[in-house]
């Protein structure tokens, strides 16, 4: 009792928390919205093994922008229901609502954090996996990984209270995990995962034959391209800070950590879709707006469905690469040479991020 009358009753995180929550259910829209435009507008390269514009890395983005409006919006009706204010200043009424919906979230959230990460595996099987076939089958194994930690975590979500109504209804008899090492333990592992996306196609990209600074600034945009890292590192500190301090005022204390939660999934969403954005950003700088307008004359530009017209040779640190006529394709690429059975020559755009292999015959 002692404890609860040193609380201060008038405390309340519910203003950050709803402005937060609207930003980023705004936000990630747009993001993805721009994403799809640029997608429209980029070509499909001819000797790619992706026929389509639109691929899987895009239709999960979209579906992670979803799940994210879904999340912001249940989010809202969690401040509306007492989340951050303390316990007792909640009307008891609404006290097994906020909990059966903090139920329901975890389920959604989870599977919106998964979804994202497997739009990045996608971006990446775009990029490189018809020239490396063991990244291929690394990154398969990363999407194993990511599928099981989630059924993992909504098994675990499932049955974290025995019976499993008692996960709402605390008035039952029973037992329940503690919240803050089912949290914990979610966030470590998903951190994990996170970094393993992060860093795989960074030998890849280091080994690229261009000048240092060159290097860095191919590998700097992959980096910014998964800042989710950042999000999932503060998810984890925070929920390891608040410790089991999140069972005994709830509706309080997992403020701070529904903070970085609320922004996870929209993050994920932002950074999968950067190399889109820059390529929108480049274009219009280049050419002004009107260049970015799908019209069917552009639109007709981007299709490759006849003969492909070589541009010109390049040349970067002593490399040459054959370049295929491309509009609004930025005419800065980075280019290298691997040496392999067959000689191949990747060229990354940087600007919508494009890789081409042509075989020259010497």
């Amino acid at each position: 009792m002692s404890s609860a009358t040193a609380v201060d009753l008038s405390e309340s995180k519910q203003a950050g928390l709803r402005a937060l929550y609207i930003a980023m259910a705004i936000v990630p829209t747009v993001i993805v919205l721009i994403r799809a435009w640029s997608r429209a507008l980029l070509p499909v390269s001819p000797t790619s093994i992706i026929s389509t514009k639109f691929w899987w890395d895009d239709w999960t983005a979209f579906a992670a922008a979803a799940i994210n409006i879904a999340v912001c919006g249940l989010g809202i009706k969690l401040i509306d229901l007492g989340l951050g204010l303390h316990v007792q200043a909640v009307p008891p009424e609404n006290i097994e609502k906020f909990l059966k919906l903090l139920w329901i979230i975890y389920y959604i959230f989870d599977t919106g954090t998964a979804v994202g990460k497997t739009s990045a595996l996608f971006f990446y099987a775009r990029i490189f996996s018809a020239s490396h076939s063991k990244f291929k089958y690394a990154l398969w194994l990363v999407h194993a990984l990511n599928v099981a930690w989630l059924l993992t975590i909504l098994l675990c979500v499932t049955f974290m209270c025995d019976p499993i109504r008692k996960a709402w209804d605390i008035t039952l008899p029973g037992k329940c995990l503690n919240t803050g090492i089912l949290w914990t333990g979610s966030g470590v592992t998903s951190l994990l995962i996170d970094v393993i996306i992060l860093i795989m196609p960074l030998p890849m990209l280091w080994k690229l034959k261009l000048k240092l600074i060159r290097r860095i600034q191919v590998v700097g945009v992959f980096i910014c391209g998964y800042l989710v890292v950042v999000v999932s590192i503060g998810r984890v500190v925070t929920i390891i800070q608040a410790g089991t301090q999140l069972s005994l005022d709830p509706t309080y204390n997992i403020s701070t950590p529904v903070l970085w939660l609320g922004s996870e999934i929209a993050i994920s969403v932002i950074s999968v879709s950067i190399p889109s954005v820059f390529f929108l950003v480049q274009q219009v700088h280049r050419k002004g707006f009107w260049s970015i307008v799908p019209t069917s004359t552009n639109l007709r530009g981007n299709s490759h469905t006849g003969t492909h017209d070589h541009l010109r040779d390049e040349e970067d640190d002593g490399l040459v690469a054959r370049t295929h006529n491309y509009p609004y394709l930025s005419q800065t690429k980075a280019t290298a040479e691997f040496s392999g059975a067959n000689e191949r020559q990747e060229s990354i755009a940087h600007s919508g991020i494009i890789v081409m292999h042509n075989i020259e015959v010497v």
